[in-house]
């Protein structure tokens, strides 16, 4: 049974990928987000495609995310710096390197996607030196946490439900994700006027920074950039709200709902 879900996964990224309308991420691009939960601002990310370079014998993009807590909040004290090695074709990672801080605590954590020999490596240690190790073998390619955000751009005019094999922290998840196509004017405060979105939703099988775990919802722009404007997560504490406060991209002018 396993062999013929994962058959009908590598089908349906396929069909993704052969849709997914010319899409390509720009170096250079930097994408700042606020996280608020009931009101109160959490927090931000901030996303950014470095560079391009070879890894491997494998093209990818260089991506980042930053990730941070405001200080005004008590009960919350994080630091997160995620880098991705994502493959060019916008479908799966080939490295990750995350690093936690909260408090006195930090943390590093490493993934190698070795397809060529069917292995998955990954790592976490800190101050006390490496706590987790593991090998995992397998045929599938992955994404990682930071190259999901990539791939929901990549495949967000398909109008396809798609699952995606999936690595945030130590074990193989899924990460399935609803297409609508449906369209719709959004705001946010990164611009004056409500921006022409696609809206989807999806299902994250892990749980990530903040406690980021199960349903979420996404508006980008109905353009082909597919810039991220507003998404709703599941977070620890609840519902939260993500929206884009400022953007750096070349000659993207967002695109004004009708």
């Amino acid at each position: 049974m396993k062999k013929y879900f994962f058959a009908i996964v590598l089908f349906l990224l396929g069909i993704a990928t052969q849709a997914k309308a010319g899409f390509t991420p720009l170096v250079g691009e930097e994408l700042t987000y606020e996280v608020s939960y009931m009101g109160i601002k959490l927090g931000t990310i901030v996303i950014s495609t470095e560079k391009t370079e070879t890894y491997n014998g494998n093209n990818c993009y260089i991506t980042k995310a930053d990730i941070a807590t405001y200080k005004s909040i008590p009960f919350l004290d994080i630091k997160v710096l995620y880098n991705s090695f994502t493959d060019k074709s916008i479908t799966c990672s080939h490295r990750f390197l995350g690093k936690y801080k909260s408090g006195g605590y930090s943390d590093l954590h490493k993934i190698y996607f070795n397809y060529d020999k069917k292995n998955i490596y990954i790592s976490k240690e800190n101050a006390n030196g490496k706590y987790f190790e593991k090998s995992f073998q397998n045929t599938k390619k992955f994404a990682d946490g930071l190259t999901l955000f990539f791939m929901a751009r990549n495949f967000l005019t398909t109008g396809k439900k798609i699952t995606i094999p999936t690595i945030v922290d130590k074990d193989l998840a899924l990460t399935e994700i609803s297409f609508t196509g449906k369209t719709q004017g959004t705001k946010c405060r990164a611009v004056k006027y409500p921006v022409a979105t696609k809206y989807f939703s999806g299902l994250a099988h892990w749980t990530g920074v903040y406690g980021l775990s199960g349903t979420f919802e996404g508006w980008f722009s109905n353009d082909d950039a597919r810039v991220p404007i507003k998404a709703k997560l599941q977070l620890y504490l609840g519902s939260a709200d993500v929206e884009l406060i400022k953007y750096k991209r070349k000659g993207w002018t967002p695109p004004e709902s009708k």
